[in-house]
């Protein structure tokens, strides 16, 4: 099942879920947290929660960029858009430990 074309990223918390079912998206922003100390993911998920009927993933990611100030998370947003149909998470946390170059993506799954 591709995951991101079923629910059009409606509901990516669930698709987390599904994916890695060993992790709530609410830990993993905690881990980002506490990883780079620079900004309250917890605030990230919370604006996502007051517009989770409506959000665009690149409403998502502009916050992204304005919270670390350190990566252009458009990027990753242009990564997702040219394999929308077929990209795996993995793919996009690979995109992350790329980026950020400080953390392995998986250790913040675990």
């Amino acid at each position: 099942m591709n995951y991101f074309n079923t629910v059009l990223m409606n509901n990516p918390l669930t698709v987390f879920h599904n994916l890695f079912n060993t992790v709530l998206m609410y830990n993993l922003l905690t881990v980002f947290h506490k990883r780079f100390n620079t900004v309250l993911m917890y605030d990230l998920l919370t604006v996502f929660h007051k517009r989770f009927n409506t959000v665009l993933m690149y409403d998502l990611l502009t916050v992204f960029h304005k919270r670390f100030n350190t990566v252009l998370m458009y990027d990753l947003l242009t990564v997702f858009h040219k394999r929308f149909n077929t990209v795996l998470m993995y793919d996009l946390l690979t995109v992350f430990h790329k980026r950020f170059n400080t953390v392995l993506m998986y250790d913040l799954l675990t």
